[in-house]
């Protein structure tokens, strides 16, 4: 199983681009850029908050997935 984030999603639907989400939530763009290509490991709760407060998010589902992952051996 996999815990997978959905900015890249969240921006896409909000039509803003990861430089403007950067100044307005405060971190750099290296880190966005890591967290849109799934390369954190952990999430600063700052950051959590911040996309929560600037996408308007009610339901952390619209944040996180869980993803299963296939085990079976082809």
């Amino acid at each position: 199983m996999k815990v997978r984030n959905n900015l890249r999603v969240l921006l896409a639907k909000h039509d803003m681009k990861q430089k403007e989400f950067a100044i307005k939530s405060g971190f750099s763009e290296k880190v966005i850029s890591d967290v849109v290509n799934q390369r954190l490991i952990r999430y600063p709760l700052t950051l959590i908050e911040a996309i929560v407060t600037i996408f308007d998010i009610k339901d952390m589902n619209e944040v996180f997935n869980i993803i299963e992952e296939d085990t079976s051996i082809k």
